[in-house]
Order: C-alpha cells, then structure tokens, then sequence
C-alpha cells in the first residue's frame, strides 16, 4: 500500500509541474499550436495523471489487489493510483491559487 502512496504522489507532482508551472507554459503553447487534444491533455492534470499513473505502475510493476490476471490488477491499480493523484492536485491546485 504504500508503493501506492508514493506512486500516486509522484504521479500528481509530475501531472501538476507540467499543467500547471510556469516552466512548462512554453511547451504546452506549442503542443496547443499543434494539436487540440494533446492540448487538454498537457492543461488537464487528471487527464495527464492517468498517463503518469499508467507509466509508474507498469514501470514500478506496482500492484494493489494481487488478483490475477495480472492484468485486470494493473488497471485497478492505475485507477486508485490516478483518482489519488487527482486528489492530492486538487489540494496543490487550492494552495496554489490561494498564495
């Protein structure tokens, strides 16, 4: 469980770096110069943590349940990984704003 922790952390600091931060505005003006669907995904940290999510928990062979197929553990756990990423960009999103 708390593999699950640190992933969904990482997830969410990686996901709200780049929708977010001023270092990444650059590059998610030119993918918006290019691309209308990349676009939302790189100003979406929910959408993007999904992906970061999905990159961790295979890259960190990472799994919740242990149910088999291993499979169907892996997208349970890429799911519990986002939703709390999601949740802890929610927190950042808050504080950020509120400075």
């Amino acid at each position: 469980m708390i593999k699950i922790l640190w992933l969904s952390t990482a997830t969410a600091a990686i996901a709200f770096l780049v929708t977010q931060s001023s270092l990444f505005g650059g590059f998610r003006g030119w993918v918006g110069k290019r691309s209308k669907c990349l676009h939302e995904l790189v100003t979406c940290y929910y959408c993007l943590g999904h992906w970061v999510a999905v990159a961790l928990v295979v890259a960190f062979e990472a799994r919740l349940f242990g149910l088999c197929p291993s499979v169907f553990d892996y997208m349970l756990t890429i799911l519990v990984v986002a939703w709390i990423a999601a949740l802890q960009c929610a927190i950042m999103d808050v504080l950020w704003k509120a400075t």
